[in-house]
């Protein structure tokens, strides 16, 4: 059964933090097959009708684990920003043990933009190349565009010597040669690179500039204590009130994602908190595209609805690349 429906028994040691400052979330349900697609439609079968047997997974998880169900800010609210959670290619998500520097760059907040959710069993590069599709990618792509026509200026201008010459090119001059390089290419590439691994640099500069607005952002081990179990425990046991108190929960799915208590009581918790949850999927899927057509179709059949309330949070699905890869 799904663990979103049925989870499994738990023991308040499961709430205990190991791998080097990680949460233990044991794979209590064991892994299933199948594609994306499968797993989120059957993790979310019947859920916008079933309030209460969420409310009972979320409770019932909840006492298993020990945890409050005081959903009130508090002071242990802290975030980092998104700079932090990308810098040192995502290395708050390694498995190395954390330090008490770590804790000291979250700050207390009203409110959280983003709350990662993920299994710590995953790869780290795979929830940092997912973190640059996600934040990145139109930066990088911008950096492109720009390199590839500074390039092919420089070429033009003859500012760049050609790689080669070719004699001939055109049949009217057979005495003219003609430059050929692929300046535009190596600038083009290059400029994409350059910005992505920029990219949690130049995201600080513009928050501490007033140029744009921090991301506050919601990582286990660096918004919770690691070092005085007192406060440790208490962070753990507000993992709900934080989750309430959150824009858009993004997920970083691996095929183990819905096999782990932790992570089905994050999703439990941020869909019942949120009524009015707006979901977002985002993958690059012939399986995922013909479910989205199919949906489409149906709801176009459907009969007319009365205009739906404006929602209220954001669930954003992306999954890891290495994880998307290797599913059958």
């Amino acid at each position: 059964p799904n663990p979103l429906f049925a989870p499994p028994a738990a023991s308040p040691a499961q709430a205990t933090m190991s791998r080097g400052g990680s949460f233990s979330r044991s794979n209590t349900a064991g892994d299933r097959g199948g594609t994306f697609a499968d797993l989120l439609t059957s993790s979310f079968q019947g859920l916008s009708g079933s309030k209460s047997r969420l409310k009972a997974v979320a409770d019932s998880t909840s006492a298993g684990l020990g945890l409050s169900n005081n959903y009130a800010v508090t002071a242990d609210q802290r975030a980092v920003p998104l700079s932090t959670v990308m810098g040192g290619f995502a290395r708050a998500f390694s498995l190395q043990l954390t330090t008490s520097t770590d804790y000291a760059r979250s700050s207390p907040v009203p409110s959280y933009d983003y709350f990662m959710s993920h299994s710590w069993s995953a790869s780290r590069w795979d929830k940092y190349l997912s973190l640059l599709y996600r934040f990145a990618l139109p930066a990088g792509l911008a950096a492109l565009m720009v390199g590839a026509h500074l390039g092919c200026w420089l070429a033009a201008t003859g500012v760049l010597p050609p790689w080669f010459e070719v004699r001939g090119y055109w049949s009217d001059f057979p005495d003219a040669t003609v430059g050929v390089s692929m300046w535009s290419r190596v600038f083009g590439f290059a400029s994409c690179v350059l910005m992505l691994l920029a990219y949690p640099h130049l995201d600080e500069l513009s928050w501490k500039t007033k140029l744009a607005g921090r991301h506050n952002c919601f990582v286990d081990r660096l918004c919770i204590n690691q070092d005085d179990h007192v406060l440790k425990q208490r962070g753990i046991d507000q993992i709900g009130a934080f989750l309430t108190h959150t824009d858009t929960m993004l997920v970083l799915w691996s095929s183990d994602y819905f096999g782990r208590l932790w992570c089905c009581f994050e999703l439990a918790v941020f869909i019942l908190r949120h009524p009015e949850l707006g979901l977002g999927m985002r993958r690059r899927s012939r399986v995922l595209s013909d479910s989205v057509l199919a949906g489409v179709q149906a709801a176009r059949q459907a009969p007319p609805r009365p205009p739906a309330p404006k929602p209220t949070g954001s669930l954003e699905f992306l999954p890891l690349p290495l994880a998307s890869a290797t599913m059958k």
